[in-house]
């Protein structure tokens, strides 16, 4: 060997005694033929087998975890040995611990000739900082799933004598009372109903964040429901002047498993919505259905309205909870915010989505999609 040569040897072993990594070289029959002083000190086991006579590297690594597993069973000394040797010849990074319990991954790569190489990085800061995030992850979920349990029973605990104050209200407008006392009780009546709405919103959205929302599908007819929500909402779409029309695919099944009630609740926060926002023109709900393989329908329901419509950054967020089109819109219109959150959520539950469409003075479009099941 040259002078140039050892020279050149001697920089190549202090530049890998000065790395923050362990690099070590195999042979082909898995025994080091280079690696730098930190690895020797990461893994003082492995190479004290092979000073003591290893013939590969299986049988070092058996040694090693011996060591690392005193009075294990061999069988499964054996297992890990296998399971080791069976990554490197993967090319796989595995993990294993050093003698001051710090944590190192390992990773191996083919050379020529059969030779391997082999780098090791301490990794023990960043498993921490992972269990104190996967922590404060799980205690965020925890906290959020209590406040979901408390708005979903306190929610409850409310609805119970507001029924009361609603009963007796409506009790109390079928007596005798003059125009003033009617008047009254009509306020109390109307306060009454949107404060309950508001709760139920708040219950639904409370439920669902907490896992306790159920959907329980049943045969029904989606024309027939569909109908039914027309006529509930043409009353109030006349009064605005508006046109409230609804028509249907033709490959539409007259009957499917789903959850009506749900799905109901869905297509009354659009068409709402929709009369809502719209000053002039017409709302237009149309309904479809792809079959799917397993002989189940995605059905979606389209809600069409002109309406003054929206920019994509209002679009952006519409389906957030709490959140509105802008912040004029709960001072002249009322509202929680939560409805169009609910029909995402309850849509993603019955195997669909919610979305929309729309641009600036021409009107928005709003979609739910949900799986039906093959009626019986």
């Amino acid at each position: 060997m040259t002078t140039d040569s050892k020279t050149e040897l001697s920089l190549l072993r202090e530049a890998l005694d000065r790395l923050p990594c362990g690099v070590s070289v195999y042979d082909p029959t898995g025994r080091p033929i280079l690696h730098n002083d930190l690895t020797r000190k990461r893994f003082p086991a492995l190479f004290e087998a092979y000073d003591n006579g290893a013939k590969d590297l299986l049988e070092a690594q058996t040694y090693a975890v011996r060591v690392a597993m005193p009075g294990a069973p061999e069988e499964k000394i054996a297992a890990i040995a296998q399971h080791l040797a069976g990554c490197v010849l993967k090319g796989q990074p595995y993990e294993v611990k050093s003698p001051d319990n710090g944590v190192i991954q390992i990773t191996f790569r083919d050379m020529s000739d059969g030779r391997r190489v082999a780098v090791s990085m301490d990794i023990t800061e960043q498993r921490k900082r992972e269990k104190e995030l996967k922590k404060a992850q799980e205690a965020a979920i925890a906290a959020s799933t209590a406040k979901s349990s408390f708005l979903a029973n306190m929610s409850h605990e409310i609805r119970t004598p507001l029924n009361g104050i609603m009963g007796m209200a409506q009790v109390m407008e079928s007596t005798p009372l003059n125009d003033q006392q009617r008047e009254f009780m009509t306020t109390i009546l109307e306060s009454g109903k949107t404060l309950m709405a508001l709760l139920n919103d708040v219950l639904d959205l409370s439920k669902i964040e907490a896992g306790k929302f159920d959907i329980v599908p049943a045969d029904a007819s989606l024309h027939h429901m569909l109908r039914r929500q027309v006529k509930l909402w043409r009353p109030r779409a006349e009064e605005k002047g508006l046109e409230l029309s609804l028509s249907f695919d033709a490959d539409l099944p007259a009957y499917l498993s789903f959850d009506a009630v749900r799905v109901q609740q869905c297509v009354s926060n659009l068409v709402s919505n929709a009369i809502k926002f719209t000053a002039t023109g017409s709302v237009d709900i149309f309904a479809s259905a792809k079959p799917q393989p397993d002989g189940s329908h995605l059905v979606e329901i389209r809600v069409r309205d002109t309406g003054a419509g929206m920019d994509e950054a209002t679009l952006g967020r519409l389906f957030t909870a709490f959140s509105q089109a802008d912040e004029t819109i709960s001072r002249k219109h009322g509202g929680t915010g939560l409805g169009l959150s609910i029909t995402r959520r309850l849509a993603e539950l019955m195997g669909g989505t919610a979305s929309a469409t729309s641009e600036s003075g021409r009107g928005s479009t709003f979609r739910i999609s949900f799986l039906g099941g093959q009626a019986r």
